[in-house]
């Protein structure tokens, strides 16, 4: 009876009790240090974009085998490699193989944004150490996945909360314009450089910097035509640090060619300051082409060329021309529908269709 009398006391804080052998997402966000381990695995879906040991590298297969820079060489005793050459000749499909790059492109990049999501949720609820960096992380990392994915996929679902249910997940897995997916992109980057640091010790090199997010908004801004204002982020950068995700030869590259667009600067010495580290000669006057140019140069292999074309509307005369090219070298393996089609987009993956018979393919791909 008194066992009873016990438990009936306490039945409400008894029946709220957290199980101590689970650990709920909402129960997990406490401290700093889980916030930070949360942060950290946002960041780990960039690792199967850029290719690890069991990853496709979506980067320079979406960057650099799209483009004029490479070519894939038929191998006729090991076909394994066909996903490659089918990105290189414009042949692909919804799905193109055991290595399913639409499929790695899309799923890590969804991923890494719900896991931004939870971040930036749970820390409407909590005050922790860290908050406004950790906060200013998951807006740049957000904004970066949603870049690819406009590039990549043009019109894509925007989703800037979690899902809470099967169906809520579905109801918000619709496309909109990739207008409204770069308003997104736009205010997360600006909330971002406001509490991102402008270097980090040794331990967290690698990081979302302020640089950073000021080169994806200039980025960005340049693919809507914005050109003056994205002089304004790259001139707040011009001040040697390096970053992985641009390198300081994209600024003083992308700040030129805002210049020759838009006015307000002197395109040359910004380009010239490319060529000196490189050994070359420098140039009296600049063109777009150039730019363009040096682009190719300077970031060969580094996943910018076919972004770069794209981006400048030159992707079909380009790829055309270097699809006769191709033909006219290796006549016996280019076949009569390699680079038939110059698409620009890349097919909305099968499993993506299959699992929400909503969801629409890329009209290039119907």
């Amino acid at each position: 009876m008194v066992a009873i009398l016990v438990f009936g006391c306490n039945e409400d804080e008894f029946l709220n009790e957290v199980p101590v052998s689970v650990l709920s997402t909402k129960s997990f966000f406490e401290t700093s240090n889980q916030f930070g381990q949360a942060v950290n695995a946002a960041y780990s879906n960039l690792r199967p974009l850029a290719g690890t040991n069991t990853g496709s590298g979506v980067f320079w297969a979406f960057g650099e085998m799209r483009s004029d820079n490479s070519t894939f060489q038929d191998n006729s005793i090991d076909k394994s490699g066909h996903v490659y050459w089918n990105a290189d000749e414009f042949k692909m499909g919804a799905s193109t193989g055991a290595i399913d790059l639409q499929g790695v492109a899309w799923n890590n990049c969804y991923e890494g944004i719900g896991k931004c999501n939870i971040v930036l949720q749970y820390s409407e609820e909590k005050e922790y150490e860290n908050k406004d960096r950790y906060i200013a992380e998951v807006k740049f990392l957000r904004a970066l996945y949603y870049f690819y994915l406009v590039h990549w996929f043009g019109d894509v679902p925007l989703v800037t909360e979690p899902a809470n249910s099967y169906l809520g997940a579905f109801e918000g897995n619709k496309r909109v314009s990739t207008d409204l997916v770069y308003d997104q992109i736009v205010t997360d980057l600006n909330d971002a450089k406001q509490n991102l640091p402008k270097s980090y010790t040794s331990g967290n090199f690698g990081r979302a910097t302020e640089g950073a997010a000021r080169a994806l908004l200039a980025n960005v801004l340049m693919w809507r035509n914005q050109y003056s204002d994205a002089a304004t982020e790259l001139e707040a950068v011009i001040t040697g640090n390096d970053f992985p995700l641009f390198r300081y030869p994209h600024v003083l590259l992308m700040l030129a060619e805002c210049y020759v667009r838009a006015g307000g600067g002197d395109p040359v010495s910004l380009v010239n300051q490319v060529r000196d580290r490189a050994g070359l000669p420098a140039l009296s006057t600049v063109t777009l082409d150039n730019i363009i140019h040096e682009r190719r140069i300077e970031f060969h292999c580094e996943a910018d060329r076919w972004d770069v074309l794209v981006r400048t509307g030159k992707a079909v005369e380009v790829m055309t021309a270097h699809g006769q090219q191709e033909r006219a070298n290796r006549p016996t393996v280019i076949r009569g529908d390699d680079f038939k089609t110059i698409r620009i987009l890349f097919p909305i993956p099968t499993s993506v269709l299959e699992n929400d018979p909503t969801m629409k393919q890329n009209p290039e791909y119907l």
